[in-house]
């Protein structure tokens, strides 16, 4: 195993060099600090991101991710008004110009992106790959076409330090993802990737990626929000169902941790904490999620009785299962049904909840199908 992950963060190594190599002799002629004389030598459009961008771009791939053919992005946020550092999107077939091997390999409609940063040093460009590193087991990642760039920032600067975030959007989860880099002698390193194996980001479907303000000089808090995807009850990545979440996540030196989450208050939401409760055996945390009189249907509703009951009646929440939300029959209909499928037969439940803002289950019908 310890050769095996030499190998390969060799090969990325290799791999990085050849890309920073390919760069270089596209920049060659650019000997001046002329951003719009690099980006024509690269053969790319050139975009000047907004200083007050905080990387929420909408998630429709075709309006807000690059071209297919490339872009040279201007960053906004530097300190002292210096603006001769950008990032490069480069799409494809744009690095197998030179680079043979690597496009007869690569299976037709599979190529991926080239990512690298490029500084001014006062005499030349300087090239710093950004492409994935090895992964913890899988070796390195090999180029995604349903991984793109969406955008990159700095976010802090400290002295001649600076962080920039690199924020990626993959398909078909419809999901955010950011890669923090040290800017540092005009060369970028990554500090934190959120798609490591050992990160404790949790990316959000149809999501935003905010920075909160934060004294000069420090790394802002960084706020991510979307669908959430609670596992024992799965809602469709495309459907009315759900509910919203939105986690604060704070910097400690390298690495970005949840701080804070908050859930939008709806149906859905109640009725996932209620399978999680059961599912993990918690009756008193489950019992608080009801309206016990109307869902044990008694003047005496207790503790006792509820977990008696659950454990009688209901015992499939016990268990191990994944349920599904369903979809509603109609267009604006307001139904919360979900589902179990098993090898050999359907159930379908359908609560029923007080008005909000506790949305308390009243009840819980039960239908083989």
């Amino acid at each position: 195993m310890r050769r095996a992950r030499a190998d390969d963060s060799a090969f990325a190594q290799a791999e990085g060099e050849e890309t920073t190599r390919l760069l270089e002799q596209k920049i060659a002629s650019v000997t001046t600090p002329d951003v719009e004389g690099l980006a024509r030598a690269l053969g790319v459009q050139l975009v000047t991101e907004d200083e007050e961008s905080d990387l929420s771009e909408s998630l429709a791939p075709q309006a807000s991710q690059p071209a297919q053919a490339g872009q040279l992005r201007r960053l906004g946020g530097f300190k002292d008004g210096r603006n001769a550092e950008c990032v490069l999107f480069l799409f494809g077939q744009g690095m197998a110009e030179g680079r043979e091997s690597a496009a007869q390999s690569m299976p037709e409609g599979k190529a991926g992106w080239t990512r690298a940063f490029l500084a001014w040093d006062g005499e030349r460009w300087r090239v710093s790959p950004l492409d994935p590193p090895p992964s913890g087991q899988g070796g390195p990642r090999s180029p995604n076409s349903e991984i793109a760039p969406l955008g990159a920032r700095i976010i802090s600067a400290s002295g001649e330090d600076q962080i920039m975030v690199l924020l990626l959007y993959a398909a078909p989860a419809r999901a955010l993802y950011p890669m923090a880099y040290e800017i540092k002698g005009h060369a970028a390193s990554l500090v934190w990737d959120s798609m490591s194996e050992d990160t404790r980001y949790q990316a959000l479907t149809g999501g935003r990626i905010e920075f909160e303000e934060a004294k000069r000089g420090a790394v802002p808090a960084m706020v991510a929000s979307g669908k959430a995807d609670p596992g024992l009850l799965v809602f469709g990545r495309d459907g009315a169902r759900g509910f919203q979440a939105r986690t604060t996540y704070r910097w400690i030196g390298n690495q970005y941790v949840p701080a804070t989450t908050e859930y939008e208050a709806n149906e859905d939401f109640r009725l996932y904490e209620f399978i999680s409760a059961l599912h993990l055996h918690n009756y008193k945390a489950a019992y608080a999620l009801i309206d016990p009189a109307k869902f044990l249907r008694t003047d005496k509703p207790s503790l006792d009785v509820f977990r008696d009951t659950v454990q009688k009646s209901w015992s499939e929440f016990l268990d191990d299962r994944i349920f599904a939300a369903s979809e509603p029959a109609a267009a604006g209909a307001t139904d919360h049904a979900f589902e179990l499928d098993e090898d050999d037969k359907k159930v379908k439940y359908f609560p029923e909840f007080s008005p909000g803002p506790k949305y308390l289950l009243t009840g819980l019908a039960r239908r083989e199908e």
